[in-house]
């Protein structure tokens, strides 16, 4: 009797999980941001270490366009157990980071989330292509640089000798 009781008790437990993973999830489906980040906010009260709860936080704050408040939920990702899901928090920092042109640390996000989860290819893409438009820009700077260089050569004044 006892064990029919534990038993109960898990299956009730995992499906009230599962069903409240999913409330957050509709909402935000449901383009419902504010609301969804509520309820993740309302999911960590009861759950202080819920690094799923922490990402929706990230993502909704995101969609909210409170980019600070994303980045610091997924940062609060980055010690989790869950590689799967601290390599998406990598990811997410590392397109915000992108966006904010901080490229340099966004490719080292990427780099530690690909690093974690080495088949993700949005990862790989976005990677690729943002190393490209780093070497990208370090070739135009240098161009320039030797543009800049040799007018400045053009334009100092010349000295003619003058024989009398």
């Amino acid at each position: 009797m006892i064990n029919n009781k534990y038993i109960y008790l898990l299956i009730y437990v995992f499906f009230n999980y599962l069903f409240s993973q999913d409330i957050g999830q509709k909402l935000f489906e449901e383009k419902k941001y504010g609301q969804a980040q509520k309820y993740y906010e309302s999911v960590l009260e009861k759950r202080a270490d819920d690094k799923a709860a922490q990402y929706g936080i990230g993502s909704s704050a995101y969609y909210q366009n409170n980019i600070e408040e994303a980045l610091n939920s997924f940062g609060n990702i980055l010690d989790s157990e869950d590689k799967e899901l601290k390599s998406k928090a990598y990811y997410n920092i590392a397109r915000i980071l992108q966006d904010k042109n901080e490229t340099k640390q966004s490719l080292a996000y990427y780099r530690k989330s690909l690093e974690l989860n080495p088949s993700d290819i949005d990862t790989k893409i976005n990677y690729e292509l943002l190393k490209n438009q780093i070497s990208q820009n370090k070739e135009q700077k240098n161009g320039e640089d030797n543009e800049n260089n040799d007018s400045k050569s053009d334009e100092q004044p010349r000295q003619d000798s003058q024989s009398d």
